[in-house]
């Protein structure tokens, strides 16, 4: 699905658009330099995008026909009021998401205009392309996030960065190509107010279920990197071209090894009793490693969990290895059949 898109959007307005305006002045307080600012406007829900007139040569900032609008937003946030699935037809979802932000702006789109957007008459600065991967559940999330951290590096950028649960692989802010894989739900859930999905949101919980088990992993296609793909242009993508990116972005993503996708029954063992079981599990002779007393007591505790100490170990509870690239594989998870014909798949 198109995650985010920043574009310049030819739009012949008289009143330019503005949020303000920030200046600097001299120790003689003298006007040095202004800028106006982004106006941002609400969206659908909590989410919002950003818009302000853009002058590209001086004649356009004298003639209204010349002037073009620069925006800046995630569409699906702001067409629906979350991004958990969409779609990735940008030709399609472009000229939608622009006529949304002009029209909360107060500016009306006349059918001239818009026709020029549906025929790509527009400038891409950025476009994010997203896919959401389901892996299972959620410790299998946490698996194949963590074997991707460690055992995958992307070609130029070597390994990835890890903060706040989010691998990066690229440098944030720049103007290439940036790729991203986190867990979907805890950022939907537990993640900054801003990702949340919001409180009131029609079937929220509906919601939250779907993204349980996925690991999204979105590609960011800066402004050198849609000028090197020649994508740089609106009427260079086709209703195809996001989906073919992002395999194309994938297939830079070199990953090895194998991930341990370890049973719920393991997880759940407290630290104390996780050594005891790694070392029943290698076949030790647990009644020669530990004390009487806690051999008996830990036999007990585990017994709790389904697991006998006193017994030969059961391959049963052995983490399933598989390889990660069998994990992460290009097939996107569709929405679900319940969202269509509703506001919640407005984007599409």
């Amino acid at each position: 699905m198109i995650d985010w898109i920043t574009a310049k959007v030819p739009m012949y307005h008289s009143e330019p658009i503005f949020g303000g305006a920030c200046m600097w002045f001299d120790e003689d307080a003298v006007l040095v330099r202004k800028r106006d600012s982004f106006r941002q406007l609400a969206g659908s829900w909590e989410s919002s995008s950003v818009c302000q007139t853009y002058f590209r040569t001086e004649a356009a900032a004298r003639d209204c026909q010349k002037r073009e609008v620069w925006i800046s937003g995630n569409p699906a946030k702001f067409l629906q009021g979350h991004n958990l699935f969409g779609t990735d037809n940008l030709p399609a979802l472009a000229p939608l998401f622009f006529r949304a932000v002009l029209e909360a702006a107060g500016v009306i789109v006349d059918d001239v205009t818009y026709a020029r957007w549906e025929r790509g008459e527009y400038e891409l600065d950025r476009v994010d392309v997203a896919m959401m991967l389901d892996v299972g559940g959620p410790h299998e999330v946490r698996d194949v996030l963590s074997a991707l951290a460690h055992q995958s590096t992307y070609v130029n950028r070597g390994r990835g960065l890890i903060q706040a649960g989010t691998i990066t692989w690229g440098k944030r802010g720049s103007r290439n190509t940036v790729v991203k894989a986190y867990d979907k739900h805890g950022e939907a859930v537990a993640g900054p107010r801003s990702h949340r999905l919001p409180e009131l949101i029609p079937e929220r919980e509906k919601l939250c279920d779907f993204a349980i088990g996925k690991v999204r992993i979105e590609v960011e296609f800066h402004a050198r990197a849609l000028d090197r793909l020649g994508l740089r242009n609106g009427n260079r993508w086709h209703t195809d071209t996001a989906g073919i990116q992002w395999d194309a972005a994938m297939s830079n993503l070199k990953i090895s090894g194998q991930v341990p996708l370890t049973p719920d029954v393991l997880r759940a063992l407290p630290k104390k009793l996780q050594k005891t079981y790694m070392q029943w599990e290698t076949g030790r002779d647990l009644r020669a490693w530990l004390t009487p007393s806690t051999w008996k007591r830990h036999r007990k505790e585990l017994l709790n969990f389904g697991i006998d100490i006193g017994q030969t170990y059961n391959a049963e509870h052995r983490p399933r290895v598989v390889s990660l690239n069998k994990v992460i594989q290009p097939v996107p998870v569709s929405s679900p059949q319940w969202a269509h014909g509703t506001s919640l798949l407005a984007a599409a």
